[in-house]
């Protein structure tokens, strides 16, 4: 499998969890207590938006990492979008 091949893997395994994770703040934002906010719920729905955040810098890092991979190939434009990849995902 090449580099550009695990990048992309990468890309559409991202996308597979941030659509989890977008389906799950769609599910606490449509399931809140009637009457009033509850500081779990509120705390969860702010992790999971931060959770979005991170997911999408992760996936701007591969898209940064697949470019550096075009025509003519900047490995450390790519080692460094991978970097920060690795990051986010691991945060």
């Amino acid at each position: 499998m090449s580099v550009g091949e695990t990048f992309g893997d990468l890309g559409l395994g991202l996308k597979r969890l941030q659509d989890v994770v977008d389906a799950l703040h769609m599910t606490i934002a449509e399931d809140r207590p009637a009457g009033g906010g509850s500081m779990v719920v509120d705390a969860i729905e702010s992790e999971t938006l931060d959770l979005l955040g991170l997911i999408q810098e992760a996936r701007d890092g591969v898209s940064d990492a697949e470019k550096g991979l075009r025509s003519a190939p900047d490995l450390d434009a790519t080692r460094r979008a991978l970097v920060l990849c690795q990051k986010r995902v691991q945060t």
